[in-house]
């Protein structure tokens, strides 16, 4: 069962990145195996992967060539999981009435799950066709709401204000969205050398096979992959 790292990921700060598409594993660990460099790197100080034990055998067929299984129970337990980041900015001179601002008045159109000034709680898990914003033209009255398009339940990771200055209206703001993401069947898990890994099926652990010491891997992949 040799080591293996899976799941990197190339960013140390996200909290200050505002990448339009990127993941982050939520498990990362220290590698068990490292060289000098590494240590000279300081790598130990980011884990950017899961430990895992690889069984490279011909197995149930599920494992042909670019396909692999991953042990169920290594699944419940986390290995795999992440979340992926999605950014999008809002420009009012582009996407409502010009004159609108950012706001969120009590009366017709009023947003429960939207704070006052228009703009999402941070935290708030939003679905499709609730409101990611509104903004109010304040002489007329009119509102222009936008809405989530995915269909997969989000949540508020980051709100940034982007305006031009002190007294200046502020009519652009940067919302980070967070989505959930579990390894699924059909998943392609690409390494170093380019190929997918693709997630074929997630194999019981009693069904896996053992070592003579009992250790039970948390992937398959075949000799031929």
């Amino acid at each position: 069962f040799p080591y293996t790292t899976l799941f990197r990921s190339p960013m140390f700060a996200y909290n200050h990145r505002t990448d339009n598409k990127s993941y982050r594993i939520l498990t990362p660990q220290m590698p068990l195996v490292r060289n000098a460099a590494q240590d000279t790197f300081r790598m130990d100080d980011y884990p950017m992967g899961a430990n895992a034990v690889v069984a490279v055998i011909s197995y149930t067929g599920y494992d042909m060539e670019d396909a692999m299984i991953i042990n169920k129970a290594a699944y419940d337990r986390g290995f795999g999981a992440g979340h992926v980041y999605t950014y999008t900015i809002v420009d009012l001179d582009k996407s409502a009435p010009k004159g609108s601002r950012f706001a969120n008045p009590k009366g017709d159109g009023y947003v429960e799950h939207l704070g006052p000034d228009g703009l999402p709680e941070v935290g708030s898990k939003l679905q499709q066709g609730m409101a990611l914003w509104r903004a109010v033209d304040p002489t007329t009255g009119k509102s222009k709401t936008g809405m989530v398009k995915s269909a997969e339940d989000i949540q508020v990771d980051q709100v940034r204000l982007m305006g031009d200055g002190p007294g200046k209206p502020l009519l652009r703001v940067g919302i980070k969205l967070r989505y959930d993401r579990r390894p699924i069947i059909g998943d392609k898990f690409s390494s170093r050398h380019g190929q997918k890994g693709v997630l074929s099926t997630l194999w019981p652990a009693h069904n896996m096979p053992f070592s003579e010491n009992g250790i039970i891997p948390d992937v398959i992949i075949n000799p031929n992959a």
